[in-house]
């Protein structure tokens, strides 16, 4: 199904452009090849959702699953600093 999208949206995005400078088309075209309209999805939780607890909460009541620790973990200390995470909002 995904790539199928993709195809189709190649298809459609490229059939309205001409490029007629070889360089630039050649530029292009290596993108496109390399999927630079079709990064990789990106997962985001957003923090204005009520909170349900902290993922080791979670994962302890059998919500998550227990990757869900290792995985969340290694995002807080990642971004640790740059923004506040659910795990650190107050009243948990």
């Amino acid at each position: 199904m995904r790539d199928r999208l993709i195809k189709d949206h190649r298809e459609f995005t490229g059939s309205f452009v001409d490029i007629h400078d070889k360089a630039i088309r050649e530029h292009v075209a290596d993108r496109m090849a390399r999927g630079y309209q079709w990064p990789d999805p990106w997962l985001s939780l957003n923090p204005n959702f009520a909170s349900g607890g902290t993922v080791t909460d979670l994962v302890k009541q059998g919500l998550l699953q227990p990757e869900c620790e290792k995985i969340f973990r290694h995002l807080q200390a990642r971004y640790q600093g740059h923004r506040r995470l659910p795990d650190e909002c107050p009243g948990q």
